[in-house]
């Protein structure tokens, strides 16, 4: 089974395909369900839907924000999930193209991105920071593998703080 996102992209693709790209709103009055992009009342759908295996969704939208965020949301979730896809050789080739990417990126794009990831990342940790002290300490376990609880900044080789030289900071 293809997953939410996946589900909510070919719906909108479909409907944009369309002559009328309205999407259909489900009304529980009509007792109607939409089978490969035709609404059809729900006694005509199930034996369809049967004879072609079909599966129910149901996407729900709010229909509400910005779509430059949504759609930014929407790579950066599609983004992780090439990755989590990825063997270690691809992840090691994937971040390679990234670094030669950078290194040959325009200057001012290069300084954008920057300030882009502080920006992100400041906003993360305040984020972060405002959570209680018990969600605070089980966010950084799951992230850590249970190494770090966020109560202390972590020491010892390759460490913030630790024994290579290395600053503390958070």
């Amino acid at each position: 089974m293809p997953g939410g996102d996946q589900i909510s992209a070919y719906l909108l693709s479909q409907d944009g395909l369309r002559r009328n790209a309205t999407p259909k709103v489900w009304e529980p009055a009509t007792n109607e369900i939409e089978v490969l992009g035709r609404p059809l009342a729900a006694e005509k759908a199930a034996p369809l839907m049967s004879e072609l295996e079909l599966k129910p969704a149901y996407v729900l939208t709010s229909g509400r924000g910005d779509a430059l965020v949504a759609r930014a949301g929407m790579l950066q979730a599609e983004g992780l999930q090439l990755w989590q896809e990825m063997t270690p050789e691809q992840r090691t080739t994937y971040m390679d193209n990234q670094l030669n990417g950078l290194l040959n990126m325009d200057p001012s794009a290069r300084t954008a991105m920057f300030q882009q990831m502080m920006q992100s990342g400041q906003a993360m940790m305040q984020k972060i920071n405002a959570l209680p002290a018990d969600q605070r300490a089980q966010f950084f376990k799951d992230i850590t593998g249970g190494k770090f609880d966020g109560s202390t900044i972590p020491t010892g080789p390759g460490k913030p703080g630790g024994g290579n030289g290395g600053g503390g900071g958070q």
